[in-house]
């Protein structure tokens, strides 16, 4: 049986405190307020004895849920889209008809209508669906559910929303879930035996050796604290790179060590850089307001760098190149000029097809940001990474093509199952995309093609140019098994310091 005057020599400040009220169970709360500390000084107290085995620890687990600022926004003014659907569900209605929100919240909107099929627009006329008509039956539940959490924290014992409702309110990042501990500590046999014996808090015992200890010689007419060297101690913290950045930096060094030269690109494109020059027709679905970010001020760019190249890709867009019938409508130069937040990365590939310091042969890569106005949830954000490249020169073909998309699953992704498909982009022919199979599902990593005569010759290319854009957080996520692309920017501690950082 362990000696109890050396138990009590060994004992902490915090330790004599806390075990001194422990003569029946106390929650954390109360054990701090009686041992007259803070709550993490008890709770570090209450380790160490359950460490010498002189306290019991019981933790109880409990989840909790709390609205976010998204969350207050939307029990305050409900959901954009709702709101939307509930003005135009007895008529329909004219876009410039709606005054209730703010440009920005009804492009949200509308774009998410659109996209579920909630509504459908013509010439500029909104009308109310089938299934939007569903989806507000549907939804009206979820608004409740809001109102019932309001300000406060809710046990989700005590939320009346099934499993699925809270993780699509979740995923919608309406809600937080928080995860909760409640402790309760008490003394063990062998702890109630150091209190009877008596536990003297004015008594004190010294830490540490110091060098003013040692010369004042204050330690001879005092003890110090027993020490036990085979008790457990916090494992060591050591300074690592984020894994995010570890990747970004494993990846560019990948595509330097195959002889690929990095490309830069603006985060604020023009229209002309962003589609035009990429053979996008000005009427495309792609360049709406609800798919594209467009820039207010400064709102034009006057396009003198690009003044040489204007008049070839107008040409491509209204007749075609040597065979191509082109797209058949008017090019309108003023929309060429619009100022936008680029919505990919190839606006990086035309701008370096349209450069002086183009090699040819040559290949480059860039991984850098893009915006889109999604709704945030699990797989999708307003802003992320995509990772593009060209490859130009003779003997360029869909082989070429085909086995560095193998290296993306293969090498970047990690993905063991991959799918390879026929796929359409309007600046490729031909065109592929690429499948992984991760966390259980198939996910659409990004999409690949030969560029056509339309969006190289107009940039003076002759040669053949292979292109591919991929989402590269989806890369990261397949890479690391995370499944919300929202943990990636995690401020869970413990992910940070415990995930491994592949090499």
């Amino acid at each position: 049986m362990p000696n109890i005057d050396e138990l009590l020599d060994s004992l902490h400040i915090f330790e004599k405190k806390l075990l001194k009220v422990l003569t029946i169970k106390l929650s954390l709360e109360k054990a701090s307020k009686l041992s007259e500390m803070e709550e993490i000084q008890a709770l570090k107290a209450a380790q160490w004895l359950s460490n010498k085995e002189l306290a019991i620890i019981k933790e109880t687990k409990k989840k909790s849920v709390a609205l976010t600022n998204r969350g207050k926004e939307v029990e305050l003014k409900g959901f954009p889209e709702i709101r939307l659907l509930n003005e135009i569900k007895d008529s329909e209605k004219k876009i410039d008809e709606i005054k209730s929100f703010d440009k920005n919240e009804f492009n949200k909107a509308l774009g998410l209508c659109k996209k579920e099929g909630f509504l459908s627009l013509l010439n500029g006329v909104m009308k109310i669906t089938g299934l939007g008509n569903d989806y507000l039956k549907s939804e009206e539940k979820k608004k409740k559910i809001l109102e019932s959490i309001n300000e406060k924290e809710l046990s989700i014992k005590d939320l009346k929303a099934s499993a699925e409702e809270i993780k699509e309110l979740s995923d919608r990042g309406l809600i937080s879930l928080i995860d909760r501990t409640d402790w309760e500590f008490s003394a063990t046999p062998l702890g109630l035996k150091l209190i009877k014996k008596g536990i003297n808090l004015d008594e004190e015992l010294l830490e540490k050796p110091s060098a003013q200890m040692i010369k004042s010689k204050e330690w001879e007419n005092k003890k110090f604290r027993r020490y036990n060297v085979k008790e457990p101690v916090p494992p060591p913290l050591f300074a690592k790179k984020h894994p995010y950045n570890e990747f970004i930096n494993e990846i560019k060094s990948l595509f330097v060590s195959m002889g690929f030269k990095e490309m830069t690109g603006n985060y604020v494109e023009t229209n002309f850089t962003n589609c035009d020059a990429l053979y996008m027709p000005q009427d495309h679905p792609a360049r709406a307001v609800h798919d594209i970010f467009y820039v207010e001020e400064p709102q034009y760019s006057d396009l003198e760098e690009y003044k040489k190249f204007i008049k070839k890709v107008r040409i491509a867009h209204e007749k075609g190149i040597k065979g191509s019938a082109g797209w058949g409508i008017d090019f309108d130069e003023n929309v060429s000029k619009a100022h936008v937040l680029r919505s990919q990365t190839t606006s990086a590939s035309i701008r370096k097809l349209m450069s002086k310091d183009l090699e040819i042969p040559g290949k480059y890569f860039i991984i850098d940001r893009v915006a889109r106005p999604d709704v945030i949830d699990r797989t999708h954000g307003a802003e992320f990474l995509q990772m593009e490249g060209i490859i130009l020169g003779e003997g360029m073909n869909l082989a070429s093509l085909l086995s560095l998309l193998r290296m993306f699953a293969e090498k970047i992704a990690k993905a063991k199952k991959y799918l390879i498909m026929p796929d359409y982009y309007p600046y490729t022919e031909p065109s592929a995309s690429l499948h992984i199979f991760t966390n259980n599902k198939w996910v659409e990593l990004g999409g690949a093609g030969i560029f056509r005569k339309e969006v190289t010759e107009p940039a003076g290319v002759k040669v053949p140019v292979i292109a591919w854009g991929m989402g590269f957080d989806r890369a990261f996520m397949s890479s690391y098994g995370i499944n919300d692309i929202r943990d990636i920017f995690s401020t869970d501690i413990s992910w940070l310091r415990n995930v491994e950082v592949k090499k």
